[in-house]
């Protein structure tokens, strides 16, 4: 009798571990899912920011520069009428109505520059 007892405990604890390794299991692997789409939401949001800000600097005309402030830092690239910010799952996307140019493509979190120099915009850090 003890025996069986015994065999019993035994055999609702380990269904008893093994329902909560699954429920963790799962729980992580919500939270990354959760973690990507925020990352992936916040890059895009940045994103459209700082194109916003080159098609103000570009509608407005040579000689004229809009300045943007950011909380963090980001990677910027160009191609093709498109700004791309990468983050760590993909890359963000958005059209800009000027040319582009970005020296030096990585920034660190504080103010971005972009400024029209005869229908180019350049993207920079700005001199604070």
């Amino acid at each position: 009798m003890r025996g069986q007892a015994s065999l019993e405990l035994l055999l609702l604890l380990s269904v008893l571990v093994a329902v909560l390794y699954i429920s963790l299991s799962l729980l992580g692997k919500t939270y990354s899912l959760g973690a990507s789409a925020i990352e992936s939401s916040s890059a895009k949001s940045l994103l459209q920011e700082i194109a916003a800000t080159a098609n103000e600097a570009c509608a407005m005309g040579d000689g004229n520069s809009r300045v943007l402030s950011t909380g963090q830092e980001f990677s910027l690239e160009y191609s093709r009428g498109l700004l791309f910010l990468p983050y760590r799952n993909g890359k963000a996307s958005a059209q800009v109505r000027c040319e582009i140019q970005i020296p030096d493509s990585k920034f660190p979190a504080g103010q971005v520059l972009a400024e029209n120099r005869q229908g180019i915009i350049f993207i920079g850090k700005s001199p604070e």
